[in-house]
């Protein structure tokens, strides 16, 4: 991995987009509550963006070679959706998450075609650490941001992250 830069940005790549993808999955409660449902509607909202993400893992190794635009679409719907602030805005939402979660498997797989048998664990291992650190700083931005904005700003922030990593997938196709 060392004296493989492709390697190298596929586990970056990786762990980016898994670590804010994971992160931002834990605040999707907030955004649904922020859109002005009553509490018992939240954990339908939720469903609906869980829904999209089994769609979009359903959908993983088809079309990869459109990972880039798609993310870059994800990117729009995450921050439409959110910025909405109505409840029909969690259907971008979903479509969003649904996104990434095939980016995210065409990524890994990328990453897994380019290492060899002997070198896939622990480069497997590295994107996963690398997912979780992303994702503690994901959750200490947003806790920050909190304090002075409400959830649909910080997925918007969190949109534009996405839309940066775009390219960075195009690079490793």
């Amino acid at each position: 991995m060392r004296r493989a830069p492709r390697v190298r940005g596929a586990v970056l790549l990786v762990a980016v987009l898994a670590g804010i993808a994971g992160a931002l999955e834990e605040y999707v409660p907030l955004l649904a509550q922020s859109t002005g449902v009553g509490v018992p509607a939240v954990p339908s909202l939720v469903l609906l963006v869980m829904a999209g993400m089994a769609v979009g893992g359903w959908l993983a190794g088809r079309g990869t070679r459109w990972a880039a635009p798609a993310l870059a679409v994800a990117a729009g719907c995450l921050a439409a959706g959110a910025l909405s602030g109505h409840p029909a805005g969690m259907v971008l939402v979903a479509a969003a998450f649904g996104i990434l979660e095939w980016a995210m498997a065409a990524a890994e797989a990328r990453l897994q075609d380019r290492v060899s048998d002997r070198a896939r664990a622990t480069v497997t291992s590295m994107a996963s650490l690398g997912a979780e650190v992303v994702a503690i700083l994901v959750f200490a931005a947003y806790a920050l941001g909190s304090v002075w904005v409400g959830p649909a700003p910080l997925f918007a922030l969190a949109a534009a992250a996405c839309l940066a990593l775009a390219p960075a997938l195009w690079r490793t196709g």
